[in-house]
Order: C-alpha cells, then sequence, then structure tokens
C-alpha cells in the first residue's frame, strides 16, 4: 500500500445547517483517527424534504423508536476544533448540486448516484435500500472510492431505515478517507448527478405503503402456515453441485423434517473414519436460543434426528467444523458474548470443549475459518448495537490457529448488504478461491451469493460478486442463506413454509 499521507489529514468537513446526529458521529469519528476537522455550518443548501419531521415524529410513536436517532438533528452547535490554512481534504454533506470545485479534492456521498438526502429516500420509498458511492471530484477528474450498500432490518420504518442509511454512508466515506491516504485512484466517474425527484404524496404515501405491506405479508403467513429456516440436502453427482454450477439445481433436494417447536439451520457437513455427520443450528421456539445439533448421514440420507451437542449461556449458530492437525475442531457463533470461541471435540460427535477465545469484544456473525497462503482467515459479518448484521464484512489473520489473531487494517473490508455476510465454507474453484455469501439487499437470507476472491493479503481485499441466487418460484420459498458440501452431498438452509418439497427443474 503506497502511503501518501502519513497517519492523518487535515479535513474541510461541510454540513447542512441544521446539522444531523450522524453529521457530528462523522466528525467525532474523523477526530477519533487522528484528523484536523476543520466543519463548516452552510447555511443555504437544498433544505429539507417535506413531512420528514412529522413522519419522524409518527413513527417514534408506533414503532418506539429510540430518540435521537442518526436522522435527528443535533441540538448543540458545531464548532470547528481547528483553524488550518491548508485543506488536504474536503467531504461536503450538504447535498448541493452545483460543480464540487473546491480548491482540495473533495468526497461526496451520493446514492444511486444522485446527491442529497432526496435520493435516499425515494429509493426507500421504492422499497429497497440505494446504491451508495463516495464520489472523490478533484481537478484530474472524478472517480468513486468506495461503494456499498446498507442492510434494512425495518424496511417498513422509513426513517429508521435513512437512518442506516446514512450510518454506512459515514463508513464509507471513513473507508474513502483511508483509500485518498493510500493514493488510490479508484474507478472513473462522471460527476454527481441532481438528487432523484420523488413527486408530491412522498414520504406520506410511501409510509402507509409501508405498514400496508407489513400487514399484507403477515397475513400472507398466516394463510400459508408457520414459516421458519429449513436444511435440505441431495446427492450430487461430479459437475452438478452449487458450488460448480453457481446455479440452483435440475435435482431436487429432501428437507430435514422438524416437528414445529423448533427449526434447523446453518448445515456444515463434515466427514471423518468413514461417516459424515451434519452439523446445525437448532433454535427451540420455546427457549428462542440457538444450540448446536447433529445427525449422521448414510448412504440414503438422514439416519435419525438431529441431536444436541454443545448449549450455551448465549445463543449458538453456524457450526463450522473441520480437521486440524489430527483433530476436529468446531468455531460455533458466540457473538452474544462479543467472542469468536475455537472449540475441539473429545469424543466426535460430541465431548466438546472450548480451547481459546480466539478474538474478544467483537460482535461476529457466521465467523467463517479458511486457510489461504502462510495465514489462518476468520470471515466475519461485524456490527455494533443498532446496526444490522447483514452488511459489513470483517477479517481476522493469524499465523498459528490458536492465535493470536489480528484485525485487518483495512476493516470493515466490505460494506455492502448483497455481498458482506458468510453463507458457509470457503471452496476453490477455477484455481481461485471463492467463498459464498449472503445478498441481503431485499432482507435477511434473502438470496444465496457466490463472491470470488481477487486479493487477499494483511493489506488489502478483494472480491467480486459473480452469482446471485433468488429461490426458484416453485419452491415458494422466501430465502436461502448458507450452503455447505462434501463429494457426493450437499446441503442448505431455506426459508419456507411446512411441507414444502424442494422440486427439481426435472420434475
Amino acid at each position: 500500500m503506497r502511503i501518501l499521507y502519513a497517519g492523518s489529514v487535515q479535513v474541510e468537513l461541510l454540513i447542512p445547517a441544521p446539522a444531523r446526529v450522524w453529521h457530528d458521529r462523522l466528525r467525532q469519528r474523523l477526530l477519533a483517527q487522528g484528523h484536523v476537522v476543520v466543519a463548516q455550518i452552510v447555511e443555504h443548501g437544498p433544505g429539507r424534504p417535506a413531512g420528514f419531521e412529522a413522519l419522524r415524529l409518527l413513527e417514534a410513536t408506533l414503532y418506539r423508536a429510540v430518540e435521537g436517532g442518526g436522522g435527528s438533528d443535533v441540538c448543540q452547535e458545531l464548532r470547528p476544533e481547528a483553524f488550518v490554512s491548508d485543506i488536504d481534504l474536503c467531504i461536503d454533506l450538504t447535498g448541493r448540486h452545483e460543480r464540487f470545485d473546491t480548491p482540495a479534492p473533495c468526497l461526496v456521498p451520493l446514492a444511486d448516484g444522485a446527491v442529497g438526502e432526496l435520493a435516499v429516500l425515494a429509493a426507500l420509498a421504492g422499497d429497497r435500500s440505494p446504491e451508495l458511492s463516495i464520489l472523490c471530484c478533484r481537478s484530474i477528474g472524478n472517480a468513486v472510492l468506495a461503494r456499498g450498500m446498507a442492510g434494512l432490518e425495518e424496511p417498513h420504518q422509513l426513517i429508521r431505515s435513512f437512518e442506516r442509511v446514512c450510518g454506512r454512508w459515514a463508513d464509507l466515506i471513513l473507508m474513502a478517507v483511508g483509500r485518498f491516504m493510500s493514493g488510490a485512484t479508484g474507478e472513473v466517474a462522471t460527476a454527481a448527478s441532481g438528487a432523484t425527484l420523488m413527486g408530491p404524496l412522498s414520504l406520506p404515501k410511501a409510509a402507509l405503503s409501508r405498514i400496508a405491506a407489513r400487514i399484507a405479508g403477515r397475513l400472507l403467513a398466516l394463510s400459508r402456515g408457520q414459516e421458519h429456516w429449513r436444511i435440505a440436502w441431495r446427492q450430487t453427482a461430479p459437475g452438478t453441485s452449487l458450488h460448480e454450477r453457481l446455479a440452483w439445481p435440475q435435482q431436487p433436494y429432501e428437507i430435514l423434517s422438524d416437528d414445529a417447536a423448533r427449526y434447523y439451520a446453518d448445515p456444515f457437513l463434515f466427514s471423518h473414519e468413514g461417516r459424515t455427520w451434519l452439523f446445525c443450528e437448532e433454535f427451540p421456539f420455546a427457549t428462542a436460543r440457538g444450540l448446536i445439533s447433529v445427525v449422521e448421514m448414510g448412504p440414503d440420507g438422514v439416519m435419525g434426528v438431529p441431536q444436541p451437542v454443545l448449549e450455551e449461556d448465549c445463543h449458538l449458530s453456524y457450526p463450522q467444523v473441520f480437521a486440524h492437525e489430527g483433530e476436529v475442531f468446531m468455531i460455533p457463533e458466540t457473538s452474544g458474548r462479543a467472542t469468536i470461541e475455537l472449540w475441539r471435540a473429545e469424543q466426535l460427535p460430541g465431548g466438546w470443549v472450548k480451547v481459546a477465545t480466539l478474538v474478544s469484544g467483537v460482535r461476529a456473525a457466521d465467523v467463517t475459518l479458511i486457510r489461504h497462503g502462510d495465514l489462518w482467515w476468520l470471515f466475519a459479518a461485524l456490527s455494533q448495537p443498532g446496526e444490522a448484521s447483514w452488511d459489513t464484512l470483517g477479517l481476522f489473520h493469524a499465523t498459528r490457529l490458536e492465535g493470536p489473531w489480528t484485525s485487518h487494517v483495512a476493516n470493515p473490508v466490505v460494506i455492502d448488504a448483497r455481498a458482506a455476510r458468510p453463507a458457509g465454507r470457503s471452496f476453490f474453484r477455477d484455481g481461485a478461491l471463492w467463498r459464498p455469501v449472503q445478498d441481503c439487499s431485499a432482507g435477511y437470507g434473502s438470496r444465496l451469493a457466490f463472491a470470488r476472491i481477487e486479493q487477499l493479503d494483511p493489506d488489502s481485499f478483494v472480491q467480486t460478486l459473480v452469482a446471485s441466487l433468488a429461490t426458484p418460484a416453485r419452491w415458494q420459498a422466501r430465502g436461502a442463506h448458507t450452503v455447505d458440501a462434501l463429494p457426493g452431498l450437499e446441503a442448505i438452509d431455506v426459508l419456507c413454509p411446512p411441507k414444502m418439497r424442494l422440486a427439481g427443474e426435472q420434475d
């Protein structure tokens, strides 16, 4: 990595009046990173969309939202911490539509290629999360330094979703600042365009539409029966697996039955000394806390009912099981206690004992281990309280499995609901390393996708999203979010009604 600026830059932060909480939080994060920040309040911006504050208060009442969210206005006046004569970088948050011809390079947050809050709200009113980008405008030309998409856990709440998008805008701005400091050129881009127009009715109509859609969705779920995650498996011939085809198969899957008092999800297959097991998350509805269960797989499929093998005082899921130096290990998700833990089997498939805490102080979901080059790597969906766990990927690396583990210098390396959260064990295909990912652009686990890793080292990470698979309409499923495979065997999980059959194209 070529460093042009050692440690910090001098930033002019242009903020519209009145400032929002997320503007001030961005300012504070820039200061915490050691940058010199001159905050300038711009009084004559494009203004706020009609009905925004009224809708914010309405949704706060309807959904009991916490006051003071990122979309609220700050009460105190922002003042610059210092005055500097030479600015290295300008960050313009005002949403103005004129050319950004500041003397210094200027970062501008865009939504669907347009500036301003209306572009964000127009996308949310259309029931989707906008494509976010950070444009760097300079005399030599414009370039996009960062791209991403926010995960929306409450799409029916427009203002809460707006806050999540603004929070990810801030994350992407910080990512772009780091890339600017390293001399990254980015993707060539045209100048920013004006904000997308919403038309009359805008926010009230959109809010009512979201509420109606939420009610209709619940009624539909009741009419179809209880939907929850279900594990499905099938035997595979060479060349027919999801990993090889990057497409849904022509052959059907068999569903692992449940008693409607629990669901099974996050399947991981493991073979050892001539026997094969399917490890999974078991989620009893009575306790609402996941545990790890296992069932043996025979020549004809599932042999019995999954049995618990590991239960703790926090939610457990995503049990990646693997062998190393003659022993069998598991890394279950333990994000409830903000750890990444290593467990060893003393009597496979049970007898699990904790060996080490690999990483602490992080909320890490769907932790996935791979060995690449001379290093061990952990991929995980990272989040802070109040954030979605769908849209941010963090990496950790170590020379030994037991650690010590180091956070990647560019964390989070991906901020994108379409390609961040892991969806199963990584694999090699056509000489390249691939990772299954969750495409949550239409909701949690709405699509199963595959990304090819182009670069992975302690200084950088690059991946390309190659395929994103919506579940076939004939399944009547609302998503799939994990896949694992062994030679001749494949397992996935799907969100679907009871007694569904995951038919193949040939049926």
